[in-house]
């Protein structure tokens, strides 16, 4: 049997605070702290990359630990053997599992994008949603908030700065250009352009 691209059981480890293996066992949540992933594949090359994810506990709607158990959790009540993917759901239709794929995602997004938006020309949304969405989001806010390039560059798996070409001029963007106007200039150079300005004043009376 080929062996799986996608992640599955084992590349998913869990710790306490303290960094002590856990077991995958529902009771296990309030213990678990951190969650290692291995990308078995990755589109930048860089497979088998293990990847920390912390928990949050200041906003746990979006804490990745979380998440991670959620994903494990479901893989375990599905029955899945730990040398597939887990990356699968029950179709009630078929009456089986099925493996979760990029088209099903994609609409996904698609769905989303036109509940929030309010677009619903579906040219504009599919030309706006995609798999590629979330990562070009993800960069764009985490560039909004001012976070060095190196991070973002890292935390999104670039190999390189090619990610600066997804920054998109939006209202962030247009605040931010006008803020720039209004940004103070330091003592020293205050008394610069003072001195250059009597300078000048005294030549042209010269």
């Amino acid at each position: 049997t080929e062996e799986s691209r996608a992640m599955i059981n084992g590349d998913w480890l869990c710790f306490d605070r303290e960094g002590k293996l856990l077991d995958k066992t529902p009771g296990n949540l309030q213990r678990l702290y951190k969650v290692n992933i291995t990308w078995r594949y990755q589109k930048n090359g860089r497979n088998g990359e293990t990847i920390s994810y912390w928990r949050d506990d200041v906003d746990p709607r979006l804490c990745p630990v979380r998440a991670a158990w959620r994903i494990l959790m479901r893989a375990s009540h599905l029955g899945i053997p730990n040398h597939e993917p887990i990356g699968q759901y029950y179709d009630r239709k078929r009456g089986h599992r099925v493996y979760i794929n990029s088209s099903e995602v994609e609409e996904l997004l698609r769905v989303v994008g036109t509940q929030t938006t309010g677009i619903t020309d579906r040219t504009i949304i599919n030309k706006m949603f995609g798999m590629h969405s979330l990562r070009v989001t993800a960069c764009n806010e985490l560039a909004r908030l001012g976070v060095k390039d190196s991070f973002i560059q890292r935390c999104l798996r670039w190999r390189s700065k090619t990610f600066l070409d997804y920054l998109r001029n939006n209202h962030y963007t247009a605040r931010q250009h006008n803020l720039s106007y209004n940004i103070k200039i330091s003592q020293h150079d205050t008394e610069l352009l003072n001195n250059l300005n009597n300078r000048s004043a005294s030549l042209s009376a010269q």
